[in-house]
């Protein structure tokens, strides 16, 4: 995962009572070899597929 705000990259830490426009890039990577399915929690609590 890697984090921005306001453009300029930031640990997850550093976003506590901060404000701007965060920006979360997630990487995955599928070295199965089969077809997987893949959910992560969106930021507002719920869960995207």
């Amino acid at each position: 995962m890697t984090y921005t705000l306001d453009g300029r990259p930031v640990a997850p830490a550093d976003v506590l009572g901060r404000s701007g426009h965060l920006e979360v890039r997630y990487t995955v990577a599928n070295v199965t070899g089969r077809p997987q399915v893949v959910s992560f929690d969106d930021g507002t609590g719920h869960s995207s597929p």
